[in-house]
């Protein structure tokens, strides 16, 4: 028993560490990412479309992919993305999905290093 002690007491420390470790769940990001590019697709399509949820998810992927929107904004966010914004985005998306994780506790995006 007192020759199993160090590799139980080993086994025990990384299996703490690992648990509070942040995961990344990449699988959850990139395809909530997929469906907040379709509404930035639907929002270009359909302008006139009341989406609250979008100037929030324009925030997101401003943030997470450093790329602005060109679209005009007030002090609720901004409403109005273009198709070149929608085009830059995928791109990023295509070049950096492997690496995006999701914080769900902060509903944001950010990229695994």
């Amino acid at each position: 028993m007192k020759n199993r002690l160090p590799a139980i007491t080993l086994l025990l420390a990384s299996l703490i560490i690992s648990s509070c470790k942040d995961k990344c769940n990449n699988e959850l990001a990139t395809e909530q990412f997929k469906k907040d590019l379709q509404t930035v697709a639907y929002s270009i399509k359909k302008p006139n479309m009341n989406l609250k949820e979008l100037p929030l998810i324009i925030q997101k992927i401003e943030k997470v992919s450093s790329i602005e929107s060109e679209s005009d904004g007030n002090y609720l966010g901004k409403f109005h993305p273009t198709s070149s914004d929608f085009i830059k985005w995928t791109n990023w998306f295509k070049n950096n999905k492997e690496k995006l994780c999701l914080d769900k506790k902060n509903n944001a995006y950010y990229i695994k290093e």
